[in-house]
């Protein structure tokens, strides 16, 4: 059985990225857990120290007001109420306050998995990594892909880096 982890931080290219997740997960031998990567706040961590149950926790992050992006908040109620909810995937969720919290999370789990999918980017500035791009040797395999394949990170498996498709022609467009 290989473990694998999709983190997903927000945008295209992590939707995408959950999309490929799929398709990998309908082999027998892949248990694949989708990370999902929130902004820290106080209410957030009241909820935690509560000691409320992990389910309503997750429902009450899924469905909260203060999200960044709702076309990733509609996604992920989506992708949860499908695959989540019926044992099919794993879901966990990580709350951190800015770039810095996000490697460290990264380390913890960098020997857990023998495959990381992400997105390459599309997220704009988000706070959640913030700061992770001070040191990036590859700027083409996005933030966290940069930090995940970087020789100074110590994880054990493989990463891929996924990026949606964008018509070059709508570009000129909207430019």
């Amino acid at each position: 059985i290989q473990n694998v982890a999709t983190l997903f931080f927000g945008g295209p290219d992590d939707r995408e990225a959950i999309a490929w997740s799929l398709r990998i997960s309908g082999s027998p031998r892949v248990n694949l857990t989708i990370i999902r990567f929130l902004l820290s706040s106080s209410s957030q961590n009241e909820i935690i120290e509560s000691g409320e149950s992990e389910d309503k926790e997750i429902l009450m992050s899924l469905s909260g007001e203060e999200t960044v992006n709702e076309i990733d908040n509609t996604f992920m109620v989506d992708f949860y109420n499908r695959y989540v909810t019926s044992g099919q995937i794993g879901y966990v969720e990580k709350f951190v306050k800015d770039g810095a919290q996000t490697v460290e999370s990264l380390k913890e789990i960098g020997d857990m998995y023998s495959l990381f999918i992400v997105g390459k980017g599309g997220r704009g500035q988000s706070s959640l990594t913030i700061g992770m791009s001070d040191w990036e040797e590859c700027p083409e395999l996005g933030t966290v892909g940069d930090v995940l394949a970087s020789s100074d990170f110590d994880i054990h498996g493989s990463v891929l880096i996924v990026q949606q498709h964008r018509d070059a022609k709508k570009a000129l467009l909207h430019a």
